[in-house]
């Protein structure tokens, strides 16, 4: 709930949703890459960034509802599906990036790849407000505090994991 910077809208830091998506008709051209995912919002978001910042409208559109239904491309896959999507349209994105000469564009996106692989716990539905959601409540069954320890040290190791891959890179 705040301003985009350009920068935000390119490295896909602060999306909307669709639905409350306003803007100028400023790309004429979209690159072969956005034709080869299914994420097309994310791309979009992405390129429009090169043209401006995004400006928050507050309670102007903060009303709108997203309707989850069983036509929707995205709201009803679950999270393990989500996974090779999201990594699909993030190496797409990469791949223009690089291709147009954008290399710090480029990396970032790589190094999304990267974190989101590494961070992606399989069955488990996100958090609330997670990128990793299949529509469940949030709410966990009873984990006694062994599992609780042994998921934040997997964290731990793949947090560690990811920084020494961007480290050697």
């Amino acid at each position: 709930q705040r301003d985009a910077s350009s920068e935000d809208l390119i490295m896909g830091k602060l999306l909307t949703m669709t639905v409350t998506l306003c803007f100028r008709n400023v790309i004429t051209d979209f690159p072969p890459e956005k034709y080869k995912v299914t994420n097309g919002d994310t791309f979009l978001i992405s390129m429009l960034g090169h043209f401006g910042k995004g400006k928050w409208m507050g309670d102007v559109v903060g009303k709108a509802m997203y309707r989850s239904h069983a036509g929707g491309i995205w709201s009803m896959v679950n999270s393990n599906d989500k996974l090779p999507v999201r990594v699909n349209t993030y190496y797409w994105l990469y791949k223009y990036y690089n291709r147009i000469g954008k290399k710090a564009y480029a990396l970032k996106w790589y190094e999304k790849i990267l974190y989101t692989v590494m961070m992606f716990e399989p069955g488990v539905a996100g958090a609330e407000n997670s990128h990793y959601t299949d529509g469940a409540d949030g709410k966990s069954a009873s984990i006694n505090v062994f599992q609780k320890i042994g998921f934040g040290l997997k964290l731990l190791c793949r947090k560690i994991l990811f920084q020494m891959v961007v480290w050697v890179r």
